[in-house]
């Protein structure tokens, strides 16, 4: 994602829905990456209501939990094998079982146009493909990437780009590399934590898409 989702590039970064192919099914056991509390869940959970409404008699969701129920880095791992039906994932969560997601962590489109000029079949074939999964969904496109600090950022004179040299951000596992890459120092902690480590200058800087930051409160 530079979008969010991959939450989700991941969150750059895009949130996507995989469900294990299956050829019938009355009840689909799912698990959501983030708490309930946040935005990206909260569409989610609007999915499911509304499916669960138009499919009564034919199909429901049965929504597990979050990663209170399954840590969230596994969730992939867990519809892939069977332990759940289906997830709500940012794609940049397995990224390394299907680099495809790559494209839509960088994508500039909204869902509604990747559906329409054929990238979401294609994003569904490479998931079957690589890893047995059912690509449905990508909820919350079209949700920039932002590095939200405390202290106005600086830019490097020689080409304009951000330097973050002295600045201690919040990190996790997918954004490592991009942020070292500007030089900053990073310090890993959950995404709940993050807006208290700001406010209390634990952190200077934190990663997050243009909408659920004051969800982090």
């Amino acid at each position: 994602m530079k979008k969010f989702l991959s939450l989700l590039t991941v969150a750059a970064l895009g949130a996507t829905v995989s469900v294990k192919a299956v050829l019938a099914e009355e009840v689909l056991r799912a698990v959501h990456a983030f708490p309930s509390f946040l935005v990206y869940t909260k569409t989610f959970l609007s999915f499911v209501d509304e499916v669960n409404a138009r499919g009564k008699g034919v199909v429901r969701i049965q929504v597990m939990g979050g990663p209170e129920a399954i840590k969230m880095f596994e969730q992939p791992n867990a519809v892939r094998d069977g332990v759940v039906d289906m997830v709500h994932t940012p794609g940049s969560f397995y990224g390394a079982a299907v680099p495809e997601i790559d494209a839509m962590v960088a994508s500039t489109k909204t869902a509604v146009e990747t559906r329409a000029n054929g990238g979401t079949a294609m994003m569904d074939a490479a998931h079957q493909m690589r890893f047995n999964v059912k690509y449905l969904a990508w909820i919350d496109s079209g949700i920039g990437f932002n590095i939200f600090t405390v202290n106005e950022p600086k830019f490097r004179s020689s080409d304009g780009v951000l330097d973050l040299g002295g600045v201690k951000i919040r990190d996790n596992p997918i954004y490592t590399a991009f942020l070292k890459s500007l030089d900053a120092t990073t310090s890993p902690m959950p995404s709940t934590e993050a807006y208290g480590a700001l406010e209390k200058g634990v952190i200077d800087a934190a990663p997050w898409t243009t909408i659920g930051i004051t969800d982090l409160k």
